[in-house]
């Protein structure tokens, strides 16, 4: 009787065999009905069955209280009740009326929702849910009854001139390192069901170059649908459907695939009164099975609009994009760099690339990986062209135009003469990037700190404007409530759409210096908030936006503070506290710095040491293995034992 049955339709029937068997210690069931079939079609993740009853938020205790309020029961046999059989003979024939090799779960699915006599279907209706509905759906899905309007004649058409052949493009950029991306995309078009693969990640990480990529791959032409293009023009109710449907009847003429970037734009698009939005037109061409669609968009859009359209989701299998590490961009920067060899005419060493990666990992961080990295390396072989510099010296020029910073050298950094000499350990921290800290640094200081003294000294290592800085006086925010000022109200109240000051600074000046005015008097709920704040790398702001604090120094004022400088004899170590002019947040993990720290190195500086000698020390800390190790300067300082 199963013999036209596909495996996963058998392992179906069985698993329903088995969850009679469990039923039967606890009841008299002892015959497989429809209603097991239902569950076990349920149960699997990958039914169509489970699909749909689970956008209707349907569970299993839901389908076992509605079985057990029914009063109807199915004839017995000996191992499946009669309108079982009746169902798996209807589903053969279902098959075989629609051209199908094997009997799948969803004609088990359909021929169960026509017949509603059984259990099966008496469950659901004794739930509410709207048999034909879940019907039209299915025969949707898999085209059960081909409509003649979506067959399209093997006629040449003319190639509109909103369709781009990206088959005929010449790559921008190889797809190294990220294939497996490119897997996923051709088993989701291989795919029998749900074969609309949908790319969903930030800005820059590449969703475009996978497409390309999968051109040169597979024996398929791909075409873009430039829907600017295709809407500009359009004067006349109906004109933007009726080009749309030249495009996809040209693209399904072709056997080609269509690709959709910024897929949310499609929702509402030509939409006015009387007339259907770009993404209603689409959705019968997917369920008609007659269109392959790659569609691209970003994860904010993606909940904000796509989402919400629960008829054109199910219609897509979706891929996320991650942003690639620094260590894979690297690897697509060498991929890639022959373009540029071949473009510019300029040997690229790898060592540039590992610069350029360091650099835009520890400054560009409102930009994504890769993207960041190759605008920086075409950028600066642009600008070699003209200048012939050093390459590194231009890489720095083209991040500091970027970020509106500059980035001196360490021995600039020496030769400097700024009002806080004392500070220069802590900007070397921005020239040689700890990768372990999570933010630039905290400072506390007292009210005889000169503010103004600080921006200029930042102004000429750094380049820091004034709007860089934000100084906030805590005895504005004396109440919990008033935290909503520095971080946005929670959606659904007043101010949510403008954010808060703090948020909307760090977002717009990635470099930034927060000063804290008392920080002592504040209430605790906001040095709760400031000190987890200090322990992360990012946070998420009301609007999910990533906001980042590695580029960013706090300025702890503080009421009373004894200056601690120098080094901590023996007798003063039990002195040390929190007193100190400069912490930092530092891993656990890194015990050499951490050993440092307890033997009474303050970061701050040190009182009778040269800034030479200082930064020396920090280098040296940072680049020497864990051990035993001797540290030279104008004062006679003792091996310093770290075990």
């Amino acid at each position: 009787m199963l013999e036209t049955f596909s495996i996963r339709a058998v392992e179906l029937i069985e698993t329903a065999k088995n969850l009679v068997k469990i039923n039967s210690q606890t009841s008299d069931v002892d015959t497989v009905s429809t209603f097991y079939l239902l569950l076990s079609m349920f149960n699997a993740n990958d039914t169509i069955c489970h699909f749909l009853l689970n956008e209707l938020d349907i569970t299993q205790d839901d389908l076992y209280k509605s079985y057990n309020e029914l009063t109807i029961k199915e004839s017995p046999q000996k191992v499946f009740s009669k309108e079982f059989e009746t169902l798996v003979l209807n589903a053969t024939n279902l098959a075989k009326e629609v051209k199908s090799e094997y009997v799948y779960d969803e004609h088990l699915f359909y021929v169960m929702l026509e017949d509603k006599n059984t259990l099966g279907t008496q469950t659901l209706i004794n739930l509410n849910i709207n048999i034909e509905q879940l019907k039209q759906d299915i025969s949707d899905i898999f085209n059960f009854y081909e409509e003649q309007i979506f067959i399209v004649d093997k006629v040449e058409l003319k190639e509109p001139t909103y369709l781009i052949n990206l088959s005929k493009q010449i790559p921008v950029h190889s797809y190294i390192e990220r294939k497996d991306y490119i897997n996923q995309v051709i088993y989701i078009l291989s795919k029998r069901q749900k074969n609309n693969p949908l790319l969903i990640g930030q800005a820059g990480v590449g969703k475009t170059a996978l497409i390309t990529a999968l051109t040169k791959i597979i024996d398929i032409d791909i075409y873009e649908l430039d829907l600017g293009c295709l809407i500009s023009g359009t004067k006349y109710r109906g004109e933007m459907e009726e080009k749309l449907t030249d495009a996809i009847k040209y693209v399904i003429n072709k056997n080609a695939i269509l690709f959709i970037d910024e897929v949310h734009n499609i929702v509402g698009a030509g939409s006015n009164d009387g007339s259907l939005d770009a993404a209603n037109i689409i959705k019968p061409y997917l369920s008609k099975g007659k269109l392959k669609l790659i569609a691209a968009t970003t994860l904010d859009e993606y909940y904000k609009y796509i989402e919400k359209d629960k008829a054109l989701t199910r219609r897509f299998q979706t891929i996320f994009i991650d942003e690639p590490s620094k260590e894979e961009t690297l690897e697509i920067l060498k991929g890639i760099k022959q373009n540029y060899i071949d473009f510019y005419h300029i040997d690229i060493p790898d060592e540039l690339l590992e610069y350029i990666t360091d650099l835009c990992d520890n400054f560009i961080l409102n930009k994504t990986f890769p993207d960041k990295a190759i605008d920086v390396l075409d950028e600066t072989l642009s600008r070699y062209t003209y200048e012939k510099k050093d390459l590194k010296s231009l890489v720095k020029e083209v991040i500091n135009s970027h970020q509106g910073i500059t980035i001196p050298t360490i021995n600039e950094l020496l030769n400097y003469n700024l009002y806080y000499n004392e500070f220069k350990t802590l900007y070397l921290r921005k020239i040689k990037p700890i990768n372990i800290l999570k933010n630039l640094g905290i400072v506390y200081v007292d009210k005889s700190f000169n503010n103004g003294l600080f921006q200029k000294d930042l102004n000429k290592v750094f380049g820091l404007k004034k709007e860089n800085f934000l100084e906030l006086d805590l005895n504005d925010y004396l109440n919990s409530e008033s935290i909503t000022n520095l971080i946005g109200s929670s959606k659904g109240y007043v101010g949510y759409s403008e954010g808060g000051i703090l948020y909307n600074h760090l977002l717009k000046y990635p470099f930034s210096i927060i000063y804290l005015k008392n920080f002592d008097n504040t209430n605790s709920y906001l040095k709760t908030f400031f000190n987890n704040l200090f322990k992360k790398d990012y946070i998420i702001d009301p609007h999910s936006r990533y906001v980042y604090l590695k580029n960013t120094l706090f300025i702890l004022e503080k009421t009373e503070l004894k200056y601690k400088v120098g080094f901590i004899t023996n007798n003063e170590t039990n002195t040390l506290n929190s007193d100190l002019i400069i912490t930092t947040k530092i891993e656990e993990s890194n015990e050499l710095f951490n050993n440092l720290l307890k033997k009474g190195i303050i970061i701050e500086g040190f009182k009778n040491l040269s800034i030479t000698d200082q930064i020396n020390i920090y280098y040296q800390a940072l680049l020497k293995p864990i051990g035993k190790y001797q540290i030279t300067s104008s004062k006679t300082l003792e091996s310093i034992n770290t075990n």
